[in-house]
């Protein structure tokens, strides 16, 4: 008997230990997290303002999920899964009074603050029975991203604008801990090369496109290095007077393995599509935007929905940049 109660218990810790990896291998980039989240930028995608000041972005987002998917892109089974964060989002743009190749110069700072909290359980089918695997949160300052310089240009005779632009996402100053499975910071840094090209018909067709790559740094405090990726983000829509109504979406691909203290982590690579309907409306100097981005896609990461509702703002025009 005491052989049959040692055997049941080796299969009992073998089947967590097995459910455990399972979840650990389907959130690529490290526990999920990545310093930017495609989407973000909403109506403004592509389009700054044409004077000088500075100007301010806050968003407030709420993202849910309650289901894990593998790198086939099928959800977990016997896995019970739940997200909720809530983020409350500045972007401080600094627009200046000259140009650079007919471009004109802009310098960017976002501070996130961040309320996560994520759960994970699963059915074992074993005398087990239902095992916790973590039930984490957090609360405090994600990763600031700064961009010392955005050139864009605005071709308004032809509705066009284009920008090129470099962000950087600085893991000091974040909250983090390495020992939590959820974490207002991601614990790694990211470089982010920027372009984007937007058509905005004032009385008619609005489309953008926006690419970023992320180069993503080793975390120094676990020695995992989440792979790079590619981000491509879209908006579709018309113009009606002052509204603004269309769909929003992101497409994100992780072309790298992550690695884990110099091993390459196999099959970790994670895709997903978000896409929903934006409304927006323009009253004098500030604009109201309020979008909805459903999951699509989710390969080794969860199944997002996220609710946007960003409000632009000029805090500061110079006098003599002021409309007449």
């Amino acid at each position: 008997m005491g052989s049959l109660a040692c055997i049941k218990k080796v299969f009992i810790t073998l089947s967590v230990i097995l459910c455990i990896a399972m979840v650990s291998t389907s959130m690529a980039a490290e526990d999920g997290a990545l310093n930017y989240i495609p989407g973000a930028p909403g109506s403004v995608l592509g389009e700054f303002p044409p004077i000088p000041g500075l100007f301010v972005i806050a968003q407030t987002s709420y993202t849910s999920s309650d289901a894990l998917y593998d790198h086939h892109g099928d959800e977990i089974k016997d896995l019970d899964f739940n997200l909720d964060a809530w983020a409350q989002t500045f972007r401080f743009l600094a627009s200046y009074p000259h140009k650079v190749w007919g471009a004109n110069i802009y310098s960017q700072l976002v501070v996130p603050m961040v309320s996560v909290d994520t759960s994970a359980s699963v059915d074992t089918h074993s005398p087990a029975g239902v095992v916790s695997l973590f039930d984490e949160d957090d609360r405090g300052l994600g990763n600031l991203t700064i961009s010392p310089i955005i050139l864009n240009w605005q071709q308004a005779e032809s509705h066009q604008y284009f920008t090129a632009g470099l962000d950087i996402a600085l893991e000091k100053g974040a909250s983090y801990t390495k020992d939590k499975h959820v974490n207002a910071g991601t614990g790694y840094s990211t470089i982010m090369p920027v372009l984007a090209w937007r058509y905005d018909d004032p009385d008619g067709l609005d489309f953008g496109v926006k690419a970023n790559v992320m180069f993503n740094m080793e975390n120094d405090y676990t020695h995992y290095d989440t792979g790079d990726m590619l981000s491509l983000e879209f908006i579709g829509g018309w113009n009606l007077g002052k509204m603004k109504v269309g769909l929003i979406g992101a497409y994100t691909l992780q072309y790298e393995d992550d690695e884990s203290n110099g091993s390459e982590v196999a099959d970790s690579k994670m895709k997903s599509l978000v896409i929903g309907p934006s409304i927006a409306y323009s009253m004098g100097p500030l604009i109201i935007n309020l979008n909805y981005q459903k999951g699509i896609l989710a390969e080794n990461g969860p199944m997002t929905d996220t609710l946007w509702l960003n409000i632009a703002l000029p805090l500061y025009v110079p006098p003599s940049a002021r409309p007449k």
